[in-house]
């Protein structure tokens, strides 16, 4: 028997490996059982109320592609100036012991650019799991920027969309698989312009975006680790 988290990974070991037909399992990315609750009681505990909050986390690397969410939010502030990104996680470890901290230099270099230092946050040290959950609790809208197109799964945006939150999120096999209209958008790869319209068509109905929210949550039930 073989596992696998995706139908496209099963697809590809079978092709692949013919004799592999009928023995290969999919089980999903787990996520950590949480109470849905709405964005406002977890901003009010991390002190950022009033801001519409867009978030990513993660072990921070180049494969991240952050530098395209920075790249579209002046457009988007100039329409909603509450916006706050908020970049969560430290680098990752082999990261900083070949290059140190060259690509987080890069992006506050690259915010200070574009005047955004008021609308990006970075926390860029290990958050626990409790901590984390918060942030995704107050989470408007989670943004998963891989650049990475052969990325079968991805545990942020499972988690992301089991803590009951739309999401952006570029074009590799889970998120392909699992994200529909009615919980998120599908944006190309290293598409600063594409996500720059997705976050403008989400933001735009805030009721449309917690009826997403609560969508999100119960499409995920199955990914609970019990279930897994």
């Amino acid at each position: 028997i073989i596992v696998v988290l995706t139908q496209s990974s099963r697809e590809i070991l079978q092709q692949v490996y013919p004799f592999a037909v009928g023995k290969v399992y999919v089980i999903p990315h787990g996520i950590h059982p949480t109470a849905f609750s709405s964005t406002e009681l977890a901003k009010k505990k991390l002190k950022l109320e009033n801001a519409t909050i867009l978030s990513t986390f993660g072990l921070l690397s180049r494969g991240k592609g952050i530098e395209y969410v920075i790249q579209t939010l002046p457009e988007v502030i100039k329409k909603y100036p509450s916006v706050l990104y908020l970049i969560i996680g430290e680098t990752h470890p082999v990261v900083r012991r070949k290059e140190g901290e060259h690509y987080r230099i890069e992006l506050s270099k690259l915010i200070t650019k574009l005047g955004l230092k008021k609308h990006v946050k970075f926390y860029d040290h290990y958050v626990n799991l409790e901590h984390l959950i918060e942030f995704l609790k107050a989470t408007d809208i989670y943004i998963s920027s891989s650049i990475n197109p052969n990325q079968a799964v991805s545990g942020t945006l499972s988690y992301a969309l089991g803590t009951g939150r739309a999401v952006i999120t570029t074009e590799f096999a889970q998120a392909k698989e699992i994200i529909t209209p009615s919980i998120g958008r599908l944006v190309p790869i290293k598409d600063s312009p594409a996500m720059t319209a997705a976050l403008l068509d989400l933001l735009r109905d805030k009721n449309k975006l917690k009826e997403m929210h609560r969508l999100a949550y119960e499409v995920t039930r199955p990914m609970l680790w019990s279930n897994v």
